[in-house]
């Protein structure tokens, strides 16, 4: 128990709110915790969901470039997009914004792990992309040139 309120008093201000949150609106709620498991900041990358369909993608990590992201575009984009619809079938609401990690493997082979799930609101950080005006996602991965 003391390690669970730990965690939730962690200096992080999300996870406050989203307790907060949940307790107003008196809503079933769970939060699963996991070990903390370090991820590449070149390997993360945040996928817009909205009618269950992917509407856009961006590297999570948006103010620095990564030259290796930036060489592999075409290589992680096909990833993403062969994944994207089974990850749009698998969930639970059709708006989100789903944090993945795309892991290289031997022979350039990459896979996917889940990092999150986050509401597919302006409060939601939109990387390279932009809320103004509905948004403006256009299908594609994003990623920082210059």
């Amino acid at each position: 128990m003391d390690e669970a309120l730990a965690l939730l008093r962690w200096p992080d201000g999300r996870i406050g709110q989203f307790v907060q949150n949940r307790i107003a609106s008196k809503a079933p709620t769970a939060l699963i915790i996991s070990p903390w498991r370090d991820v590449a900041a070149s390997s993360e990358f945040r996928l817009f969901y909205k009618g269950g369909r992917m509407v856009g993608a961006s590297q999570y990590h948006h103010s620095r470039v990564y030259p290796d992201m930036v060489s592999r575009k075409q290589e992680l984009a096909a990833a993403i997009f062969v994944i994207a619809p089974q990850i749009g079938q698998a969930l639970h609401m059709p708006d989100v914004v789903v944090d993945i990690e795309l892991i290289p493997q031997a022979r350039g082979a990459l896979t996917m792990t889940l990092i999150e799930l986050n509401p597919y609101l302006s409060i939601t950080d939109p990387c390279l992309f932009s809320w103004a005006s509905g948004g403006n996602f256009d299908g594609t991965l994003r990623v920082r040139h210059s």
